[in-house]
């Protein structure tokens, strides 16, 4: 693949100095070398702008922002510089494993030695699982210590012992095939039976682990479903395989709209994942804004005073209740709230819980629309009750009919 760089074309190269010299400012508040430079009006050559963004960036004062299109492949490469340019190696960051004090739930933390030969335990964390050609492929980070080809491994959270039959290390969709690796690698092996966040060490012990990765929420949903309804046991299962491999991937069913909503990273991980069900399990999919739960409200105070009543011959129902809704702040749209207020015995303490059943029960179906009601508040300020008609179906019904009046 060709890469072109080009010169800044003439009519962006004022705004590109000015633009330069708000960066070089940013920076300079962030770095001491390079704010004494800025304050002696030196103009830094890019050389020393790269230093300062790194040290600024490794005492994280300071956090490059690069902008790209990985869909059309623009800004790819400065970003895979600057992560070489920028972050620290491994040997420039302090990490530490976690170790249970017997049967205590205490863990203390302790300092791995980064360095690349063997005098340390190995200490690896599988951070992504991936299905691939010959079977599940698990990637490993290895931070401490070293890892060779036919070595035991423990899994630090079941106890198991594995095998290391293959170690590659991977360039992009490329395999190496490699003996050892080391404290600072990134690496992959294949038939290991893990989860993603699973610690391995070569030692019996399974009182170390790492700390898990962390991993950014979702920035964007969709609903997704399969184009044949036929194929909804595929649909399940590449679900469930793509969020073993991928903990930035995430399923749950909207129960109000029956939709599968699915989140990622961006619109293209979500597309390439729609893709890989097509092409991995032969079922098509489609893709599309998730449906808008809308919800019902009141604008303004409203008092009630409502009264359930019913004879039928035998013992009767009889429950009133007098309050009133009141409107939440925009901020509580959200939620349901139920206050009681009411004084002496007119209603039973045992009865207002039903007085609140009720209310929240009618609120699952609007009056309006059919959309649920939200962002109200029910207070409940007085009421009556008889001595053998009420009974607590009759303050839920009570309940209730003080919604829908």
């Amino acid at each position: 693949e060709t890469l072109r760089v080009e010169e800044i074309p003439a009519e962006l190269r004022v705004e590109a100095a000015e633009r330069r010299r708000e960066l070089i400012e940013c920076v300079a508040n962030a770095d001491e070398l390079l704010g004494e430079l800025f304050l002696e009006e030196k103009i830094p050559t890019a050389a020393q702008l790269k230093l300062a963004i790194r040290r600024a960036t490794l005492q994280k004062s300071f956090t490059p922002v690069l902008v790209g299109s990985a869909l059309k492949n623009k800004g790819v490469q400065p970003l895979l510089d600057a992560v070489l340019e920028y972050l620290p190696n491994p040997s420039e960051v302090e990490n530490y494993a976690l170790l249970s004090q017997g049967d205590s739930e205490d863990q203390t933390k302790f300092l791995l030695n980064s360095a690349r030969d063997d005098s340390q335990p190995f200490i690896g964390l599988a951070f992504k699982l991936e299905a691939g050609r010959f079977g599940q492929l698990t990637y490993m980070r290895v931070y401490q210590g070293m890892l060779k080809k036919s070595d035991y491994i423990y899994n630090a959270r079941t106890g198991r012992k594995v095998r290391v039959q293959r170690l590659v290390r991977m360039h992009s969709d490329n395999m190496e095939d490699v003996n050892e690796v080391y404290a600072g690698d990134i690496c992959a092996l294949f038939g290991i039976d893990c989860a993603s966040g699973d610690t391995f060490t070569d030692k019996t012990s399974t009182a170390i682990s790492m700390e898990s990765i962390h991993v950014p929420d979702p920035v964007i949903s969709v609903a997704m479903k399969p184009a044949n309804k036929n194929d909804l046991d595929k649909f399940s299962k590449g679900l469930g395989r793509f969020t073993r491999e991928d903990p930035t991937f995430r399923i749950h069913f909207d129960e109000e709209s029956k939709e599968t909503i699915v989140s990622g990273m961006g619109e293209l991980h979500l597309e390439i994942y729609a893709q890989r069900m097509e092409r991995e399990y032969g079922c098509p999919c489609t893709m599309g804004k998730p449906k808008v739960a809308f919800r019902e409200n009141i604008c303004a105070a409203v008092p009630f005073e409502f009264t359930h009543k019913k004879q039928s011959g035998g013992a009767g129902q009889y429950g009133k209740v007098i309050g009133v809704l009141e409107p939440l702040d925009p901020e509580n749209f959200t939620k349901l709230e139920f206050e009681d207020r009411t004084i002496g015995t007119n209603i039973p303490k045992q009865f207002v819980p039903a007085v609140e059943k009720g209310f929240r029960e009618a609120c699952e179906k609007g009056l309006v629309s059919g959309h649920r009601i939200s962002g109200v508040r029910f207070v409940l300020e007085d009421g009556a009750h008889h001595m053998v008609d009420s009974n607590e179906i009759s303050f839920i019904r009570a309940g209730e009919g003080a919604l829908k009046q």
